[in-house]
């Protein structure tokens, strides 16, 4: 079954999601730890996105199911961050985290696994995804492992 979110359309979340983890705190004025802890996530995320296997990211080793998981495990500390961190009081700070959190789960679950058009992926994707057949036929040969399909 195809889902709602393609892989491109995720990396733009995930972008904007960046900068709202990163400003959002400081807009706001929450306190230091949450401040901290929320810039953290946002760098983290900033990271893994930049090495996720899809269209807007420049590195691409991570698989998106890979991502998709950070995404999940990203969401519930999220949610808990306001409480971990000290910032219990404030009721805002307690909801905007725990609906960022519901939005990026709600995103990684909608998310397809797959490139849109593969045939735009890259060669090392290309071999990363070969069948086991493929690899034992073009054992030895360089960058043959794209024998026989399209390029």
């Amino acid at each position: 079954m195809r889902k709602l979110i393609s892989t491109r359309t995720h990396g733009l979340i995930d972008y904007l999601m960046v900068g709202k983890l990163l400003v959002l705190p400081r807009v706001m004025g929450w306190n230091s730890r949450l401040t901290n802890g929320m810039t953290a996530l946002g760098l983290a995320k900033l990271g893994y996105t930049l090495f996720t296997r899809f269209e807007l990211a420049p590195v691409r080793k991570l698989p998106v199911s890979a991502h998709l998981a950070l995404d999940v495990a990203s969401s519930a500390a999220m949610c808990t961050m306001p409480a971990v961190l000290g910032n219990e009081d404030d009721d805002f700070a307690q909801e905007a985290c725990c609906a960022m959190g519901a939005v990026e789960f709600a995103v990684a679950a909608l998310t397809e696994t797959r490139m849109a058009f593969p045939e735009r992926q890259t060669v090392e994707y290309r071999e990363q995804t070969a069948t086991a057949r493929e690899h034992l036929e073009n054992k030895g040969r360089e960058r043959s492992i794209l024998a026989g399909r399209p390029i």
